[in-house]
């Protein structure tokens, strides 16, 4: 009457094989995000360096920088489609890796020139959900720093890996703020 050699899967091996399958997709998503983030991140780089150059030359010419990424010899191609308006504000503020809107880009970088006394720098600030860094570089010459916001773990651990240190404390300061507080010392 009963087959004893039935073939099937209990419900405890298929609860098993569920639970693994979970596992598997949940650690397999925060890789996939953070190689998105970082590819996101190279590509703010990359817009950096070809600034940075651009800037070189822009000193070279006109013995001074520019704030105004139209103002370059090379920029990135945001620059050149500002004619809706949606990667290029008045500030010369452009938004870059899927940016998109004057006032609130929807997931790239904000990007923008600052000076601060006798220093210039070129910033990228992460506008996302999930992320809130801001990338750095002084110039003329100087590496790009990450600097993370105040209070997201994500940003920290992504800063860590960026800047290749092991403890959150020995992320680098922003060396925007370095610039004030040797122009403080100075006024004493």
């Amino acid at each position: 009457m009963f087959n004893k050699n039935k073939k099937g899967f209990t419900l405890l091996e298929m609860l098993v094989v569920v639970l693994v399958i979970g596992i598997l997709t949940s650690i397999s998503i925060y890789v996939f995000d953070r190689f998105v983030e970082r590819s996101r991140a190279a590509d703010a780089e990359n817009t950096i360096g070809l600034a940075a150059y651009a800037q070189g030359r822009q000193l070279m010419r006109k013995g001074r920088y520019t704030q105004k990424w139209t103002a370059l010899d090379a920029a990135p191609l945001a620059t050149y489609m500002d004619k809706t308006g949606d990667y290029i504000n008045e500030e010369g503020t452009i938004f870059l890796s899927k940016g998109g809107g004057v006032d609130h880009p929807r997931s790239g970088f904000k990007m923008y020139f600052e000076e601060k006394g006798d220093l210039y720098f070129i910033v990228a600030e992460r506008v996302n959900w999930h992320y809130g860094y801001t990338l750095v570089k002084q110039l003329p010459e100087g590496r790009i720093y990450c600097v993370p916001s105040e209070n997201k773990h994500a940003d920290k651990a992504f800063c860590m890996e960026f800047m290749d240190v092991d403890n959150e404390s020995d992320l680098p300061e922003d060396p925007r703020n370095l610039v004030e507080e040797e122009d403080d010392e100075e006024e004493y």
